[in-house]
């Protein structure tokens, strides 16, 4: 799976649990992804 598809489906599951959900944690999630992209891109 690749890093805009994990994006997306974390978007899709935002919007489907109502956009207020946890925009904290999805912020979290956001770091952790970007941090494991770079990490597997370098």
């Amino acid at each position: 799976m690749t890093i805009p598809q994990l994006l997306t489906e974390l978007l899709t599951e935002m919007v489907g649990k109502g956009f207020s959900a946890d925009l904290y944690t999805s912020n979290l999630f956001l770091d952790h992804i970007l941090q494991s992209g770079e990490s597997i891109l370098t």
